[in-house]
């Protein structure tokens, strides 16, 4: 496995075959070179399948300053797949934004992981009001001490997710969040998309999520979650698209009295850990992660919600 370079040395092959090479360390790649040498062989090769999502060593070796004089490129496109129809590439480009399509639609080398992690935001996105609000609203949730983090949503009847409150409260338990939105929406009832670990914090030996039932009680419609947070490379890539896909369609809309979740979409940049680690303490990335949480369950890549209600 490429998850231990050393677990490969030793053999004498033939050829090898290294499937997604760039979502791997290049050690990878190095062994695997070292390995192809038995001279028995009348073609030594070395197989690389994958996606180009990042400007890291496949790109050097591929295009960049260091491409290598003994290795061709074959960039393939969906389109040319035979094996799917045009729907299927057409659902990407819904499903993804416009960088991204240039990866995982047309093979293209594309910097994904640098730069700003919500690249598709933009004052298209910013709206003065929300107009009409229903009473049936959607809630993101990010679970912390300082701070803990509430997004505000309506789908309008477009199909358009609408974001038009939030708040943070430094030191506040998941009851004082709970309460202060009951107090925000006295007439509303909730489908509330929280933080996967909510099932394992505790405050006062309670569950975060009981206690979201406990306080919301029958204002609460559904408690969406599933038994672990998804990679932070699908939730970037839903709000991404969410924010405007392929087709230039935007489907998330925020009204501009959202600050502190508009500079959290402006500003977060890649390393998102390091980022999120240096501005932890000032409360950014939190509202951002509880919008995410929405996204990538009710809008995911594929087009299929994944909601689980528990």
């Amino acid at each position: 496995s490429g998850d231990d370079p050393g677990s490969l040395k030793g053999p004498n092959l033939c050829s090898a075959w290294i499937d997604e090479p760039f979502l791997q360390d290049e050690e990878v790649f190095k062994q695997m070179t070292a390995r192809i040498r038995d001279p028995r062989a009348k073609y030594k090769e070395l197989l690389l399948t994958g996606t180009p999502e990042e400007l890291n060593w496949g790109y050097d070796i591929c295009e960049g300053d260091k491409a290598r004089p003994d290795l061709e490129l074959v960039q393939a496109s969906t389109y040319d797949n035979l094996a799917l129809d045009a729907e299927y590439a057409a659902g990407m480009c819904l499903g993804f934004d416009e960088q991204a399509i240039k990866a995982f639609l047309n093979g293209q080398f594309v910097p994904l992981t640098t730069g700003t992690v919500y690249r598709a935001f933009s004052s298209d996105n910013e709206i003065d009001d929300a107009g009409s609000i229903p009473n049936e609203l959607i809630i993101g949730v990010d679970f912390n001490v300082d701070f803990m983090s509430v997004v505000i949503c309506f789908e309008d009847e477009d199909g358009e997710l609408i974001q038009f409150d939030e708040f943070q409260a430094k030191g506040s338990d998941t009851a004082g969040a709970m309460q202060e939105l009951i107090v925000r929406q006295p007439e509303a009832t909730f489908d509330v998309y929280p933080d996967s670990t909510g099932g394992s914090r505790s405050t006062k030996g309670t569950t975060d999520f009981a206690i979201i039932r406990d306080t919301l009680g029958d204002r609460l419609t559904s408690l969406n979650y599933p038994s672990k947070n998804p990679p932070l490379r699908d939730r970037f890539n839903a709000v991404n698209a969410k924010c405007k896909n392929a087709t230039g369609q935007v489907g998330y809309r925020v009204t501009k009295n959202c600050t502190e979740t508009i500079k959290d979409l402006k500003l977060i940049t890649h390393p998102y850990d390091q980022y999120k680690k240096k501005n932890e303490p000032k409360g950014r990335v939190h509202l951002s992660d509880g919008l995410g949480y929405i996204i990538h369950r009710r809008y995911p890549v594929g087009g299929k919600p994944r909601i689980e209600i528990r």
